[in-house]
């Protein structure tokens, strides 16, 4: 598995513990605030909806019952622009469905005193439920 730098490792750490919590204060606190989406099925959200994700009653609502995050490249760091690439093994559910699945994303990070995620695209890697 590639090495990221440490501070971009810390941010991705944070990003996944989120994930996995479903923690809405630590996602907004490493996402970007002009942060977008990119889904596997073309959909797009934006920060907010997002971050909505969290609530319960929510149009966006998901349950995570695992979240695992590995680079699968080395990243590519272009002065404060960073781009990772790797990939997400996942089990829960997105507005009642399963969502449960290996995933192929690439984070775009910015660094304005500390990295912080402008966009997530996903692509199935393993579509859910073949696993």
């Amino acid at each position: 598995m590639p090495v990221l730098p440490a501070d971009l490792q810390q941010v991705l750490d944070r990003w996944a513990a989120a994930e996995l919590a479903g923690d809405a204060a630590q996602l907004g606190a490493v996402l970007h605030p002009v942060f977008l989406f990119a889904g596997p099925y073309g959909y797009l959200l934006n920060r907010t909806e997002w971050l909505s994700r969290t609530t319960p009653g929510t149009q966006y609502y998901t349950t995570t019952n695992s979240f695992a995050f590995t680079v699968d490249v080395p990243a590519r760091v272009v002065g404060d622009t960073a781009v990772v690439v790797g990939t997400v093994a996942q089990v829960g559910t997105a507005q009642g469905e399963p969502y449960d699945g290996r995933y192929r994303v690439t984070l775009v990070l910015s660094r304005h005193r500390e990295w912080r995620i402008v966009g997530i695209h996903m692509s199935l890697r393993e579509p859910p439920g073949s696993t």
